[in-house]
């Protein structure tokens, strides 16, 4: 994921501006796509859809490790709601 843009703004600048800070401490992705229906943030990043959740971690913490599975390492939070970022 690519810390800059093509509209200027750094990555984790997009991340904020499309969510909302909570009271809890979480950040609920804002910006929903027109007839989604799939239950987590979606971010475009250089022409590509990504989960706004794993965009975020790479955004604020760096790089998401390899591990097995499909997505490979599972990036998870606490509070378990699939639009907080």
């Amino acid at each position: 994921v690519p810390k800059y843009t093509k509209r200027g703004m750094s990555l984790a600048e997009r991340i904020r501006a499309c969510s909302v800070p909570t009271d809890n401490g979480c950040w609920i992705w804002a910006k929903t796509s027109r007839g989604s229906t799939y239950q987590y943030g979606c971010i475009q990043v250089c022409g590509k859809g990504l989960p706004a959740h794993r965009a975020s971690y790479e955004a604020f913490k760096g790089k998401i490790p390899k591990g097995p599975g499909y997505h490979g390492t599972c990036v998870l939070h606490s509070c378990d709601e699939p639009l907080c970022v």
